[in-house]
């Protein structure tokens, strides 16, 4: 493959493969068949921890592991500010989804993102902006606004979706080398349906029209890009739910949450959920200590009782080495 003077990185947000598959194959992609796949080839791999949202978003803009950028979860909690007043306890109970959203781009240590690295950088509906000129966020705005919307309202992943299309569309003329583009309604539709849903397939198909829709444009203001296509999880269908704060409510253990618990008086501990495949649990949240403690520290049989739980399939801690 010859070297692209200009990238473009789509994001399908919580696309599956298996999906797309079935859909490539039924003919409904057929801009992603005709411009990626002919040229290049489809691969499955396997997404970063925690696979949600935001953070899953690290190892492409920024080629490291979230963890490692001070990005645990898409919330976690500041052990040693947590402590504090009123305003320091929300700040620490970090969430990345609604009003905090923003605070991502301070959170992330000194690290290189491809925004800072190349500097003709544009950006769609990314909550990771940080290396962005000025005017490079495209629809910040209509992002904030809608997002909201449909996130609360559970609608308007169709608006969503079409937003970004328009913005991306309307780019193609601009001068740019790296251009990444987020599409949010597969995800935001999965959640409230199933990931094969009439309203979810929908979704695919809106993004391979808005990429057809670009390259049109694209290639005649120029050389033709290089487009890379990509999910930062995939979804699976919920049956059941269990909530590990409620759980560690029932057996006596006050718990500091989300969305209104964050200010749990006598709060013994806390749980930070990253979506439905992760949530971190802290003890002791308000001791103001900075280090996490070891499996010696913990409360007696509380790491059988967790891991005995059906909904738990994997638990890790530190053991003190």
């Amino acid at each position: 493959m010859s070297a692209a003077s200009r990238v473009v990185f789509l994001l399908m947000d919580g696309a599956r493969a298996d999906v797309l598959r079935f859909l490539l194959e039924r003919g409904d992609l057929p801009h992603l068949a005709r411009h990626v796949l002919e040229r290049g080839s489809l691969r499955t791999g396997t997404t970063v921890f925690p696979s949600t949202t935001t953070v899953a978003y690290v190892p492409f803009l920024l080629g490291r592991y979230p963890g490692s950028v001070n990005l645990p979860g898409v919330r976690w909690l500041d052990r040693a500010a947590a402590g504090g007043g009123f305003a320091d306890q929300w700040r620490a109970a970090r969430s990345y989804c609604g009003p905090q959203a923003g605070m991502v781009n301070a959170d992330i240590s000194e690290a290189p993102t491809m925004f800072s690295l190349v500097p003709e950088s544009l950006a769609v509906c990314s909550p990771v902006t940080r290396g962005l000129g000025a005017g490079a966020h495209l629809i910040p705005l209509r992002r904030a606004l809608i997002g909201s919307l449909a996130h609360y309202a559970g609608r308007f992943y169709r608006a969503f979706d079409d937003a970004v299309a328009g913005a991306w569309v309307g780019a193609a003329a601009r001068p740019w080398r790296f251009l990444f583009v987020v599409f949010p309604g597969i995800d935001g539709a999965a959640h409230l349906t199933d990931p094969w849903h009439s309203s979810v397939l929908e979704g695919y198909r809106r993004v391979d029209r808005a990429l057809g829709a670009f390259l049109a444009r694209a290639n005649g203001s120029g050389e033709r890009p290089l487009v890379v296509v990509s999910a930062d999880h995939g979804f699976s269908a919920v049956h059941a739910h269990w909530d590990v704060a409620e759980a560690l409510e029932a057996i006596g253990l006050p718990t500091l949450r989300h969305p209104v618990h964050v200010w749990r008086r006598g709060a013994r501990a806390a749980v930070m959920v990253s979506g439905n495949a992760c949530a971190h649990v802290y003890l002791e949240p308000r001791s103001g200590r900075s280090e996490p403690r070891t499996a010696a520290e913990l409360p007696a049989g509380l790491l059988d009782w967790l891991r005995a739980q059906p909904a738990v399939e994997l638990a890790a801690w530190r053991d003190g080495e």
